[in-house]
């Protein structure tokens, strides 16, 4: 990484740091939704920056892209919905971020075509995990519930194949590919009780937003790096 992606990483990560005060402080969230853009817009425009060095591949980095841009729309949905609570606003941004996820499944599949049965396993299993989620921990889906099975599975896929290329393969952008995918896995479980679990402490869901956020755009920005490797 060069001294200018040095620059544009710690101002990311400024950025991601005002985005969790403004959450924590801003009760009214009143900037919520510029904050996040902000650090949304950032890793946007690493991702375009980045690819300027690559002249490689570029055919299946659009793929990623594709991705990043998907979840830039995604963020902007579930902004508005944290401001104004519409359910229509996490439908909107469940499907933009099955696109991200499709895009990523593409452009993982790019790199190393090989279909194991695990990859087919796994993520269907994310189907009976929701399921036992929804039912254990009595999740308020309505309908979001289908759309979120969906989602899981494409999720799940990209976790899975990327566990593969970082065991398979001994390079960064493996290493990166695999870390990204499961801090994205993780971050939108964390997500699934933060709008969907009517916690009893008043305390717990801004803790819940603040650790999705954290492990979100850490996921985004390591698929961001990864374009460098």
């Amino acid at each position: 990484m060069n001294a200018i992606g040095l620059i544009m990483s710690i101002i990311y990560f400024l950025l991601l740091l005002f985005l969790i005060i403004v959450l924590l402080k801003d009760t009214d969230k009143k900037y919520y939704v510029k904050a996040k853009m902000l650090v949304s817009s950032a890793f946007l425009g690493m991702s375009f920056f980045f690819s300027v060095f690559r002249s490689d591949d570029v055919e299946l980095r659009t793929f990623l892209i594709a991705g990043l841009i998907a979840c830039w729309c995604g963020d902007l949905a579930l902004g508005y919905y944290h401001k104004k609570k519409r359910k229509q606003y996490i439908l909107v941004g469940v499907g933009l971020f099955a696109v991200a996820q499709a895009m990523f499944l593409l452009y993982l599949y790019g790199v190393d075509s090989d279909v194991r049965i695990v990859d087919i396993v796994v993520p269907l299993c994310a189907i009976p995990t929701v399921i036992l989620l929804i039912h254990g921990f009595n999740l308020h889906m309505g309908h979001a519930r289908y759309p979120v099975m969906i989602y899981s599975v494409l999720l799940t896929g990209v976790a899975t194949k990327a566990v593969h290329m970082m065991l398979d393969y001994t390079t960064g952008y493996a290493f990166l590919t695999g870390a990204a995918a499961q801090l994205f896995w993780f971050s939108d479980y964390v997500l699934l009780f933060l709008y969907f679990y009517h916690a009893k402490k008043h305390m717990t869901k801004p803790i819940l937003h603040a650790a999705n956020l954290i492990l979100y755009y850490g996921a985004v920005y390591l698929y961001v790096v990864s374009i460098l490797y």
